[in-house]
This record gives C-alpha cells, structure tokens and sequence, in this order.
C-alpha cells in the first residue's frame, strides 16, 4: 500500500515540476501564493470531515512544517526557473538520504542495510540520469554542485524536505492524513497570501499575473496536484517509514526526466538509461527487502 501511495505521489511531484515550468514567466511568489491559494479553495468543503486535534503531539510539527514547506517552496520554484529542470532537480534524490538520519534522531525510526542500498541506488540513478557529460555522470553530478546556484538552492530544499517530512509523519499520525493536509495546505496559503500582499504593497517588482490573467486555471491546476501530492504521501506515511517513502517518491525524477524526451522531444542517451534503470531497481529493492 505505501508502495503505490508513493508512486502516485512521486506522478504528482512530476507533474506539479513540469507544470511549474511551463509558469516560468510568472513571479516566484506570485505563483506560490496563488497556487496554494486555488488548492485551498479547492479543498475547502472537505472541513466537514475535519476535526482537529488539540495537543502539542500535532500542532509542534505542524507548525515547523507549515513554515519548512515555505521556505522550501520557494527556493525550489527559484531554482527551477534559474535552472535547467532536468539539471538541477535530480538533486531532490538527496531527501531520502538526509532523512536516514533526521528520521533516526527524531522518530528512532531504522531501515535495513536493503532498504539504505535501494536509497543509493536511487540517489545514484537520480544524478545520472540527466548528466551532460561521461564526467559529469561518473562525479555523480558533483561538478554542478559548485557551478549551478540552482543545483545548490535545491540541495538545501533537499535537506529541509527531510526534516520537514519528519515533522509531516508525526503530525499526520497524531491526526489523519485528510485532517494534516487540510491544515497546512490553509495554513501555507495564509503565509503566502500575507507575503504577496506585503509584496504588493511595495510594488516591487511588477506583477506578472495583471497581465497575463490565463495563467490563473493552470495555477488552480497546480494547486489541486499540491493536495494530490501531499495527501498521497501523508497517507503513504502511515505505512512506511520516512525515508524508504521518500526515497521511492524520488521516482518523480524518473517521470521528469521521462517528459522531457516524450514532451520536450529531449534526445535519448546511454545516461538517461542508466539513471532509469538504477532509479527502477533502487525503488523495488525499497520495496521487496524493507
């Protein structure tokens, strides 16, 4: 069950990166507070199934996470929209790997030796599958590390997706996934609209969206994935332990990659392949030996 839950969140992920892309000439925040705005329009009607939980046990990583993602969030859209989609977001393979040890310190939460070789054969798949050169493949994408500001913004989401998701499991178990998502997807679209009005106020810069008011159905789009992806991976959570879901939502990069030569007509190369692969095997030794 955790296994597909994370699958489909990971088609979600993809989904939600491709669609940030095509929105590249729309203000950073302006596209993360409208975004999450439509999401919690969408989902509104489902707070007759709420009933919110009042100890510390969920409002303590509820909290941190709703700030986390923000921050998170935006870092990310900036990285995309600096960066080549498939050069910098393999780097969101790292997440798995943090999250050994933030899982470990914080839940006491253990994987076999299995599970662990399956999240590097992942992470590995995840820096190859994309990388411009033999060089760049056999470095595991080290060299963009320190030539991309867009590889680096997203090695930081990286990490802070690993605590944050640490915080997303213990709140979601101390409610419901339906409950936990609910909340903080109204809870990041209060602290994004209070920061786009901010932002306005200042009149700076200039607002991409007055002129280019098509872009609100593919917005409302992207926050309706935003929910799909949360709730799938809350609800994966219930079952699986933090890294080991992750690790196989990273499948994500997988899908990004696989759109760029079916959508973006991207050539096919020997190092496309080698990352598919090891991201495929990397996810059923995840999955058979947890």
């Amino acid at each position: 069950m955790w296994f597909a839950l994370s699958v489909l969140s990971a088609l979600s992920k993809s989904a939600s990166q491709i669609l940030t892309k095509r929105l590249h000439g729309i203000d950073t925040l302006e596209l993360a507070a409208f975004s999450h705005i439509f999401s919690a329009l969408i989902i509104f009607p489902l707070a007759i199934f709420i009933e919110f939980p009042t100890t510390w046990a969920f409002w303590t990583p509820t909290i941190i996470s709703s700030f986390l993602n923000v921050i998170a969030i935006l870092l990310l859209i900036k990285a995309i929209k600096i960066s080549d989609l498939s050069y910098s977001i393999p780097f969101l393979s790292l997440t798995p790997i943090f999250a050994i040890g933030v899982a470990y310190l914080f839940r006491g939460e253990e994987i076999s030796v299995f599970s662990a070789s399956g999240i590097f054969l992942v992470v590995i798949g995840a820096l190859t599958i994309d990388a411009r050169s033999l060089n760049d493949a056999l470095s595991l994408g080290g060299r963009r590390v320190f030539k991309d500001f867009g590889v680096q913004l997203v090695i930081l989401v990286a990490l802070i997706y690993a605590i944050s998701s640490v915080c997303d499991k213990s709140a979601t178990l101390a409610s419901t996934p339906l409950t936990y998502v609910w909340l903080f997807t109204f809870t990041r679209a209060i602290i994004f609209g209070v920061l786009l009005l901010w932002k306005r106020q200042r009149k700076l810069p200039q607002q991409t969206l007055n002129s280019n008011q098509n872009a609100y159905l593919p917005l409302a789009i992207l926050g309706a994935i935003y929910f799909c992806e949360a709730f799938f991976q809350m609800l994966a959570f219930n079952y699986g332990n933090v890294a080991e879901t992750i690790g196989v939502k990273r499948l994500s990069i997988l899908f990004t990659s696989l759109s760029g030569f079916t959508l973006f007509k991207e050539q096919v190369t020997a190092n496309k392949i080698f990352g598919a692969i090891c991201l495929a095997t990397g996810s059923i030794v995840i999955y058979l030996f947890r």
